[in-house]
């Protein structure tokens, strides 16, 4: 009975938080919104694609392996996640199973202000793997 109160409560708490307009959780329902933050030592890019996990995975890696000056550090195809390096940049990417057919797609990056193309990295690497896969795209504001 606990158990499923506890899932229950969670599905409540999450209506009422997108209906809310919580962009964080509003925008999870919404495949192709990109939920963007920056400050002044990262910033990060989630998105939802109608896409399965493993397609969305390859996409990165095409992407990525097609970016000049951008380099693969670490690769975990079990996990899904790519660590990469971008002049001084740091850059993780992280794919997620939501479902068979909706996986989150998830970006991190240090700021460093003196390299070049080192701010909006991470929306740019989204964009260029929703525009491989085909998806509209747009930062959630």
């Amino acid at each position: 009975m606990k158990r499923i109160f506890i899932r229950v409560f969670f599905l409540l708490l999450l209506v009422v938080l997108q209906g809310s307009g919580c962009v964080g959780l509003g925008a999870a329902a919404v495949a192709g919104g990109i939920v963007y933050y920056k400050s002044t030592h990262h910033e990060t890019a989630s998105v939802n694609l109608q896409a399965s996990p493993d397609r969305v995975y390859q996409a990165a890696l095409e992407t990525v392996a097609a970016q000049p000056g951008v380099e693969i550090v670490n690769q975990d195809k079990s996990s899904r996640l790519l660590e990469l390096k971008q002049g001084k940049c740091n850059i993780t990417l992280k794919v997620a199973a939501l479902s068979p057919t909706l996986t989150q797609l998830h970006v991190t990056s240090d700021v460093h202000s003196g390299t070049p193309g080192s701010t909006q990295a991470v929306l740019n690497r989204v964009g260029e793997i929703c525009d491989r896969l085909g998806v509209a795209h747009y930062v959630v504001k």
